[in-house]
């Protein structure tokens, strides 16, 4: 059955990530909105109120506990095999906590993505940008319980504001696996 509020249904939300945690239970991504079915995917039900921006990533770690992640500073967690979600904050940016001379000390962050190790330790990557000097950075954080806190970021590259002659290199297309 197709996901409520996707154009099949007659909505406008395009359909995203989509992680089953069982045969007959999962969760889709459709723009802001999470929904859930208990049946296979014959039915769908919204399952969270709480993210007004677009989601984009899921990863679960087992059956119950999982962190979907999206733009700008979304990142909710479920412990229930997402019949509920939680909003939690990691300061990547200024937005989201972030402060002056620290690791977060940027205007915008982007290209959310999270991965679970084996061992669940949660780690979630974006890039990050301070636009009014053209510097760029892809920071990671990471989480020992599930998704609910996290440490603070850590800049694992780093392109420095533009150089004398106005050039300055981008990083781009950030991913990340845990294994």
């Amino acid at each position: 059955t197709a996901v409520p509020g996707t154009p099949v249904k007659g909505g406008q939300d395009q359909p995203g990530d989509i992680w089953f945690t069982s045969g007959l239970d999962g969760v889709v991504i459709a723009g802001a909105k999470i929904y859930r079915t208990n049946d296979g995917a014959s039915s769908w039900t919204i399952v969270n109120n709480v993210s007004t921006a677009a989601l984009t990533r899921f990863d679960f770690v087992n059956a119950n506990i999982g962190v979907v992640v999206g733009k700008g500073k979304n990142a909710l967690t479920t412990a229930d095999g997402g019949a509920s979600w939680t909003r939690v904050t990691i300061p990547f940016t200024r937005c989201s906590g972030g402060t002056p001379d620290s690791t977060g000390d940027y205007e915008r962050g982007s290209d959310p993505w999270i991965s679970f190790s084996p061992n669940g330790t949660a780690h979630y990557m974006a890039l990050v940008s301070k636009q009014s000097v053209n510097e760029n950075a892809m920071t990671v954080a990471r989480s020992t319980d599930g998704g609910a806190t996290w440490s603070a970021p850590i800049v694992i590259a780093r392109n420095p504001a533009q150089d004398p002659k106005g050039r300055s290199l981008f990083h781009d297309k950030n991913t990340i696996t845990a294994d």
